[in-house]
């Protein structure tokens, strides 16, 4: 009797697990790439909203209307803080913003719909200006490498 009681706590507690977090179709990290070129994070590091904001705004107003941006990155992580001069205690702060985490390799952008006798060079080095880490694009005849501020073609 008691061993019946305890398979079927065991049942219930298995069937329980389910998964927690966020759940995607994106493929995970170096996986199938979707666009023609790849906005690859080479460097561990946060991404803030307004950060990831100028970001895909600098691609987005530069590159011609036909280009697809596919958005690898979502900020969604919420950052509390409490005001300057308010002493401690009395519970969590407010949410002040949002944030990410970013892992090495990791693709930020696919760039995709790309039309030919463009040079994309100037219009990529702007975006990554906007990142506090090293990127590298790849894909098609442009590479650049961001290095502590440097260039590299």
């Amino acid at each position: 009797m008691e061993l019946k009681k305890i398979t079927k706590k065991m049942k219930q507690y298995n069937s329980s697990k389910k998964q927690k977090g966020i759940i995607t179709d994106l493929p995970a990290i170096n996986q199938s790439k979707l666009g023609h070129y790849q906005f690859i994070s080479k460097e561990e590091g946060v991404i803030s909203t307004q950060q990831f904001e100028s970001f895909y705004k600098a691609l987005k107003h530069s590159l011609p209307k036909d280009t697809l941006l596919i958005q690898r990155v979502f900020v969604s992580r919420p950052v509390t803080s409490k005001p300057l001069e308010v002493r401690m205690g009395k519970g969590k702060g407010n949410i002040d913003g949002y944030r990410v985490k970013i892992k090495i390799n990791q693709i930020l952008i696919e760039i995709s719909n790309i039309k030919e006798g463009i040079s994309y060079k100037s219009i990529f080095e702007r975006a990554i200006a906007r990142l506090s880490f090293k990127t590298i694009i790849s894909g098609g005849e442009v590479s650049i490498y961001k290095n502590a501020g440097h260039y590299y073609f």
